[in-house]
């Protein structure tokens, strides 16, 4: 998956920024917001391709979705710590979520 990464025209490294974006949502959010990407935002051929759909389905979903305590682990939305900063590119793709579902885009 390393070629795929390094190679702009798979749009993994937009769905690896979707899915660390996450974390800027609410626990309730998460969930929802991930099967919304995976159904209307990623292309069904990335689906094709084995390691993607297994690092979607095999990982990410068993490993993190299913977790609650994993879920409130990652989410910094209304933390009051400084652990709700990150860089711009997962800030950006934040408000790019929010917009998408017609919600409110503030700045922190």
């Amino acid at each position: 998956m390393t070629n795929d990464y390094s190679n702009d025209a798979t749009g993994l490294q937009n769905l690896c920024g979707l899915l660390f974006a996450l974390a800027f949502l609410s626990t309730q959010m998460i969930v929802p917001v991930y099967y919304f990407i995976k159904e209307n935002v990623i292309a069904p051929a990335m689906l094709a391709h084995a390691p993607i759909k297994s690092l979607m389905e095999d990982y990410f979903e068993t490993t993190w979705l299913a977790n609650d305590h994993i879920l409130a682990a990652i989410s910094v939305f209304n933390r009051d710590d400084h652990s709700k900063r990150t860089q711009n590119d997962l800030e950006g793709k934040h408000r790019y979520t929010l917009r998408a579902f017609g919600m409110h885009v503030y700045i922190i």
